[in-house]
């Protein structure tokens, strides 16, 4: 009986543990929903700078478990843009497809590891800021992930091919930890470089994640950049959303 209470136990850990990736966070982890199971997150988004505001209007997030490995992913968001001395635009903004799949479990290994390609585009028609002609992005990273003594630790590393100018390298960390039955507390770094390494971005956010009911959980998170490219400003970014799992 002992036995079969600890087994439970370290399944349910095991679930929790990987809530801490994706939204309010930039990083994802190798956490699926699970086998036909949804999980839609709702958003307000900002990025502020001393001169252009953009709000996603809202930003939606849709995801399906096929099996227990595997997630599909489809990603868009109506953007709002407000820059300084023009008019306010509205329209679509980027849309993102992917699939992740989680090729190491931690319950057998101790570490959980996944890769997840995804492919980002604009939208051709009322694109916000004009441009129907933005290059389109092919990201290919893996994500790592292991709890050690109650903190959920998160790695990601990949590559970001972008169409028409040189890939960039994605690096991000993040730490993660249930205060509650119902409140998770995370921080992190998320960056972007330069294959050639002289353009990078690099900003820390801090977040969290309140459990309403069984299906509905709040999601806020706020950060600044400490790093921009050259001819960038620094801004402030902000995430508020909600997380339905039907």
């Amino acid at each position: 009986m002992q036995g079969f209470i600890a087994s439970i136990s370290a399944t349910l850990l095991s679930a929790s543990a990987f809530a801490q990736g994706g939204p309010p966070l930039a990083i994802d982890d190798p956490g699926t929903p699970g086998d036909g199971k949804w999980e839609i997150n709702g958003a307000l988004t900002t990025e502020i700078t001393h001169s252009r505001q953009t709000y996603g209007l809202p930003a939606l997030d849709f995801n399906y478990g096929l099996g227990e490995r595997i997630q599909l992913k489809f990603e868009s968001e109506g953007d709002l843009i407000r820059v300084l001395g023009e008019a306010i635009r509205y329209g679509v903004g980027y849309s993102k497809v992917g699939v992740k799949w989680r090729f190491v479990d931690e319950e057998k290994t101790g570490i959980a590891v996944s890769i997840y390609p995804q492919f980002r585009f604009n939208s051709p028609v009322a694109p916000a800021d004009g441009n129907t002609k933005a290059p389109v992005q092919l990201l290919l990273p893996v994500e790592v992930f292991k709890n050690i003594k109650g903190f959920e630790v998160m790695g990601e590393a990949g590559i970001n091919f972008i169409s028409g100018q040189l890939p960039q390298l994605l690096y991000a960390f993040a730490l993660g930890y249930q205060v509650s039955s119902r409140v998770e507390i995370m921080g992190e770094l998320h960056g972007l470089a330069r294959v050639d390494f002289h353009e990078d971005e690099l900003e820390a956010r801090v977040g969290a994640r309140v459990t309403f009911s069984k299906r509905f959980k709040l999601l806020l998170s706020a950060g600044h950049t400490l790093r921009t490219p050259s001819g960038d400003e620094p801004g402030f970014t902000m995430y508020l959303g909600v997380q339905y799992t039907p």
